[in-house]
């Protein structure tokens, strides 16, 4: 199956799994894999140039504001990987009261890219993939994306993410249909 899309973000892309299916599967797209941790983004990086893959890596967190410094959280545990599965603008972790309120956390600065900075050479059809912990209503409240026709959204939303009704509401208004997906289906 071969979709016809110019454009794929990949942003929150952790390891970078959906950059390389994307890249693999769907050669003509100009795919760029978004992930500020540094540890991630270098393992992305030796995952491409290993397989020869062609997509751009941009090691930045994406926000409301392009070229801040941040402080970004991540977990840390004796008994995982050093890679991090999540990671976020907004501290989620221990004492925080937050939903990882048990998990120890460390901290790093990232710099950080605006959506519409992300994709200004965006001219054509573009699928943005978005897990941002938390941060996904900021960045898409403050984007002039959502205007375009041609430009279609996959948001990973929590459950008892405070914004999620933000977020929903916000991409209805601008014509968006939202669909609930489970591990259930």
């Amino acid at each position: 199956y071969s979709w016809i899309l110019d454009f794929f973000y990949d942003i929150g892309s952790n390891v970078g799994h959906y950059s390389v299916i994307a890249s693999c599967y769907h050669k003509k797209t100009n795919v760029v894999a978004v992930e500020p941790f540094e540890l991630n983004a270098q393992y992305i990086k030796k995952l491409k140039d290993n397989n020869k893959l062609n997509f751009s890596i941009v090691q930045r967190a994406v926000d409301s504001i392009s070229n801040e410094e941040k402080t970004f959280y991540f977990p840390i545990s004796k008994k995982s990987s050093k890679l991090p599965g999540t990671g976020t603008l907004i501290n989620t972790f221990k004492g925080s009261g937050g939903v990882f309120d048990s998990l120890p956390f460390k901290t790093s600065k990232v710099k950080t890219i605006s959506l519409d900075n992300l994709t200004k050479d965006c001219h054509g059809s573009a699928l943005i993939k978005m897990d941002c912990e938390g941060n996904e209503f900021n960045i898409l409240n403050s984007s002039s994306l959502l205007g375009r026709n041609n430009v279609d959204f996959i948001i990973e939303i929590m459950i008892n993410d405070p914004d999620k009704s933000e977020v929903f509401n916000l991409m209805k208004k601008y014509g968006y249909t939202g669909f609930l997906i489970t591990n259930a289906g």
